[in-house]
């Protein structure tokens, strides 16, 4: 995941300060990389939180077939229902 910090508002430092929330789905590695124009120190925090892969999870990223789920979980994840 890249944020450049031009796209985060009119100064990166003030930006920076909110919390920026989004979820990215990760099996083994997380990169989150920061571009800036600007020589400047911008300190940064973020927060992982470990969460099972679930059937739902599993159907939506592709990770397993409609076969290996239990009922319609593959269709409703398809549908957007779950």
């Amino acid at each position: 995941m890249e944020f450049p910090t031009w796209g985060l508002g009119a100064t990166a430092a003030v930006s920076l300060g909110k919390e920026i929330s989004c979820f990215i789905p990760a099996l083994s590695e997380l990169r989150i990389k920061l571009k800036a124009t600007v020589s400047k120190t911008i300190n940064i925090r973020f927060t992982v939180r470990k969460c099972a892969l679930t059937n739902i999870f599993r159907a939506r990223w592709g990770l397993a077939t409609r076969g290996e789920l239990p009922g319609d979980v593959y269709d409703k994840v398809a549908a957007g229902v779950l």
